[in-house]
């Protein structure tokens, strides 16, 4: 769909993503959902009128640097800190980001009908930029730091628990991404039950879409009499790879189960870890260690395997599942967050208690092991995807994004090639 760029109906949006640069490949660094929801839900908020710019942190050693993305959105990189510093320390840059961001504005003259900012890193710009230019803003948090410890992850910095809960006070609105993850904001942080908005995230079935799995093991080089399990992500403990390599241990006959761990970089020392925890298992042969990979090269790894395993504590909604379902292939995960809402247990895949590594272990056997209850499994998984896509998701911003945008600027966007 294409828009008239003289409608005066249409909406600018800034969106604030410090940390999180839609460009960045899923499974690097801090690169996860995040990105992926900037890089497909921009474009398409264009479809319904909304001209989304994207303000994020420098990545790399130039100065501001913008990129013109689809449909007429932008991506604008400010400098805060040094590019190669980690996600924690990017916390000591914030007001130099929100300086940068403002100094950026004002100096090219540019205005937004609304400001939506990503992460608690994002939240202090955002609220600063929108009383600025005097427009509302909203805020998506992605995780949450209270969840997470609640969830068994690791203790989170207290300046972020200080803004997450600065921001349900001071935000004009709270995007969520599932009934889990507004429910739990609400009753965390005591908010006004009208404050939250749910928006389910979607798939992108061009993209991801069921393959022939002979080929893709032929692609990857992998062996078709193996039976796979295929984790994607980072490789960090609050995602659970250590739960998932303990579950395969149980299983009671492992010669031709392999375990394919794609994301992270697997020559970084914090991989380390997860390594030793493999040979302590015994299961060290067992597993394929790969690279994240680019998203367009991920269809063939969820068509390579038999079963996708999501051993997280916590997720605020889980595209990884998504993104196996559309391509055709069951999923097995913890009944936690967001993925309650995605997966159907004994339909399209199996939630097992939270940390239970024993009953993951054995639904991992029934679908390892039973092809025609794997390709059952398989069908009704796509089926269900079907019922998320990126496009209903657009829609469903866009009309949030109307109820609380006063101002309308004029529909153009702003040319931003040779400004800084």
């Amino acid at each position: 769909m294409n828009i008239d760029l003289s409608n005066n109906n249409c909406l600018r949006v800034a969106f604030i993503s410090t940390h999180g640069c839609p460009m960045m490949t899923p499974g690097m660094r801090s690169a996860g959902g995040m990105n992926v929801f900037l890089k497909r839900i921009s474009p398409l908020l264009s479809n319904y009128g909304i001209l989304v710019d994207i303000f994020t942190r420098s990545h790399h050693l130039r100065g501001p640097e913008v990129i013109q993305f689809e449909n007429n959105s932008n991506i604008i990189h400010l400098p805060a800190g040094d590019p190669e510093i980690s996600k924690n320390s990017i916390a000591h840059h914030l007001d130099e980001f929100s300086d940068n961001l403002l100094q950026f504005i004002y100096k090219n003259e540019l205005s937004y009908d609304l400001i939506h900012s990503h992460y608690w890193l994002s939240a202090r710009s955002g609220q600063d930029l929108a009383k600025y230019i005097n427009v509302p803003h909203l805020f998506t948090f992605h995780t949450s730091a209270v969840v997470k410890e609640l969830s068994g992850g690791q203790t989170e910095q207290e300046i972020r628990k200080e803004i997450e809960l600065n921001i349900t006070e001071s935000a004009n609105g709270i995007i969520t991404f599932s009934e889990y993850e507004s429910n739990s904001i609400k009753s965390i942080y005591d908010t006004d039950p009208n404050l939250t908005n749910i928006v389910p995230l979607g798939v992108d079935f061009q993209l991801f879409q069921p393959g022939d799995r002979a080929k893709a093991r032929a692609n990857l080089g992998l062996n078709l009499n193996d039976q796979i399990a295929l984790f994607v992500g980072r490789l960090e403990r609050f995602k659970g790879p250590d739960l998932l390599l303990s579950a395969i241990a149980q299983i009671r006959n492992l010669e031709h189960v392999k375990i394919l761990f794609v994301g992270g970089d697997t020559h970084d020392s914090s991989f380390e870890w997860l390594k030793d925890r493999a040979l302590e298992l015994g299961i060290s042969e067992k597993i394929i260690w790969h690279p994240a990979v680019p998203q367009v090269e991920l269809p063939s790894y969820y068509t390579a395997a038999n079963v996708c395993v999501i051993p997280s504590l916590n997720e605020t909604f889980g595209l990884v599942a998504l993104e196996s379902m559309a391509c055709k292939t069951p999923v097995i995960c913890f009944d936690i967050g967001g993925l309650q809402s995605v997966i159907a247990d004994g339909s399209t895949g199996y939630k097992v208690k939270p940390g239970d590594t024993s009953a993951m272990s054995s639904k991992l056997e029934q679908l390892l092991f039973n092809p025609a209850l794997t390709e059952q499994f398989g069908g009704n998984s796509l089926k269900r995807a079907y019922e998320f896509s990126w496009e209903n998701s657009a829609r469903k911003l866009s009309e949030i994004y109307r109820l609380y945008a006063t101002a309308k600027q004029p529909c153009f966007s702003f040319q931003l090639d040779n400004i800084s």
